[in-house]
Formats: structure tokens, C-alpha cells, sequence
């Protein structure tokens, strides 16, 4: 449960394999290498998806 001050985990953190890795990276490019944050999170939510692609397809095939 969130607290005014907290927020909940994120999804891709959670449930993509490596989604907390591939998201840290982005957080380096832009923090640490100064990328345009927009095209940073165009290529983190691509990694992101891309990754993801096989389990989301399984729970296709698995929930109809």
C-alpha cells in the first residue's frame, strides 16, 4: 500500500525479466551522459516491450 510519500513498484520492474536493469540504464543515460530524456524513454519502453513480447504471448495463449 502506498503512502503519500511512497509509490507503488513499477510493473516493468516487476514483472519484466530485467525491466529494473533496463530501466536503470535509462536513468544513467539521462542523469549521468545528459541523452534527451524523450528519445531515452522511447528506447527503455521498446527494450521494454520487446522483452516482455514472449511472456505477454503466453498469457495470451494461457487467458484467451
Amino acid at each position: 500500500m502506498a503512502t503519500p510519500s511512497t509509490q507503488p513498484q513499477d510493473a516493468a520492474r516487476v514483472y519484466v525479466r530485467g525491466g529494473d536493469q533496463i530501466i536503470g540504464k535509462g536513468l544513467e543515460r539521462i542523469v549521468i551522459a545528459g541523452e534527451d530524456v524523450a528519445a531515452v524513454w522511447a528506447d527503455v519502453k521498446a527494450e521494454l516491450e520487446q522483452t516482455a513480447a514472449p511472456t505477454v504471448e503466453l498469457l495470451r495463449q494461457v487467458e484467451g
